[in-house]
């Protein structure tokens, strides 16, 4: 697989022409199974791997073992302020939406459809969307706001706007944390699907997406795809994670001070309760209050 290529055509043209392109040339291609799910469709939240597993479930040997064609939908806002606008096609593989649950509800849709929900470690998510607003994403509105808010401030006060600003990642993510009882809402950890039992997280997703690939091609896709692939060069890495954090499961610590702590335990007590309780395994120790298996 030439990465490089891809993320060529990636700058070339939008994502809704890509997933066009790729509709329209996976209709060529022979399905050898049909996932059960009239839709599936991945929600998440920036800072999650969104693009990296968008680009692993449209891969063309994902639609030969699941009939589901790649879409997209509208950005975070759009769908917000004009769900009706963005039906949910049949036969679909829907992905990198950012939507909360009630949104999702308001979208039209088929009635059999399944949810993936990819989440991150919420306090390496907060830490590596701060790093992401203030220096690296590509410049745009909404990204220009938030370094606006934060221009000429010290680290220590700039995170202090961007905890504030978490408010977004709070409102689209708790709804789905709390939908416990619902069957049709599967949730994966970006740690574990690129961790060292990643294969076997893969399966599993797979599994609940209704996507019969086989094990030899799985692999192969999750080769082809491999993280580092896309991270450029070993050295222009070292000095990204130098400036701005290591990026690491559990390197939040070498960020956030007690101060930080605090502040996120006051204004998101019940998104960090809601995940941590879901993810009991990975709930921090050390300057974090864990009571009963929640937080505090």
């Amino acid at each position: 697989m030439n990465l490089k290529r891809v993320r060529s055509l990636r700058r070339a043209i939008d994502l809704d022409r890509e997933m066009q392109i790729r509709r329209l040339a996976y209709r060529a291609i022979p399905v050898a199974s049909r996932s059960e799910f009239s839709s599936v469709v991945h929600i998440t939240v920036f800072k999650a791997a969104s693009q990296w597993v968008r680009i692993v479930l449209s891969d063309p040997r994902m639609y030969r073992y699941s009939g589901l064609l790649p879409y997209t939908l509208g950005g975070p806002h759009e769908l917000s302020a004009h769900p009706h606008r963005y039906p949910i096609p049949g036969r679909s593989m829907v992905l990198t939406v950012y939507a909360s649950r009630e949104t999702f509800d308001t979208i039209p849709k088929p009635q059999n459809w399944r949810v993936i929900v990819v989440v991150r470690d919420l306090l390496d998510l907060l830490v590596s969307w701060h790093f992401s607003m203030r220096y690296t994403h590509p410049l745009n509105d909404w990204v220009a706001r938030r370094r606006w808010l934060m221009d000429g401030l010290p680290e220590d006060e700039a995170l202090m706007i961007t905890i504030d600003e978490f408010q977004e990642i709070n409102d689209l993510l708790l709804p789905w944390l709390d939908a416990n009882d619902d069957p049709r809402v599967r949730f994966y950890r970006y740690e574990d699907l690129t961790g060292d039992h990643s294969y076997e997280t893969w399966v599993r997703l797979c599994q609940d997406a209704g996507i019969a690939v086989p094990e030899r091609s799985l692999q192969r896709v999750l080769h082809d795809y491999r993280q580092e692939n896309f991270r450029g060069s070993k050295a222009s890495g070292d000095r990204m994670r130098n400036k701005y954090g290591s990026g690491k499961p559990g390197s939040w610590p070498d960020v956030l001070t007690d101060e930080h702590v605090e502040k996120i335990q006051e204004k998101y007590p019940a998104l960090m309760a809601a995940y941590y309780d879901r993810f009991l395994a990975t709930a921090p120790v050390g300057r974090w209050t864990v009571v009963d298996g929640g937080t505090a």
